[in-house]
């Protein structure tokens, strides 16, 4: 066996200072994504529920009825599509059922 230089130890130490310090950081990454994990509570589905619809309400108001703000009535209209047909009249879309 030849003897190391004093070049071959310094790059060594290094090596294993990195390897070292990569694995710290793959475990606080796997800590950190963990205690997300348990702060996150479940999520839940929601069963599907049936609205009463009365002549004159607006996508808008049933979002704001039924789950809190007006600006969810896109999200009415893409989960419902197929189950009414468009009518337009006048620049305005009726849907019927």
């Amino acid at each position: 066996m030849r003897p190391q230089s004093a070049d071959d130890v310094t790059l060594a130490l290094a090596e294993l200072e990195r390897q070292k310090r990569a694995g710290a950081e793959k475990r606080r990454k796997l800590q950190e994504k963990e205690r997300k994990h348990k702060a996150e509570p479940p999520r839940q589905v929601e069963k599907q529920r049936r609205c009463h619809i009365l002549k004159g309400d607006t996508l808008e108001s049933l979002a704001l009825q039924y789950l809190g703000a007006s600006n969810l009535a896109t999200l009415i209209y893409k989960i419902n599509q197929g189950f009414w047909w468009e009518r337009r009249h006048a620049n305005k879309v009726y849907l019927e059922l």
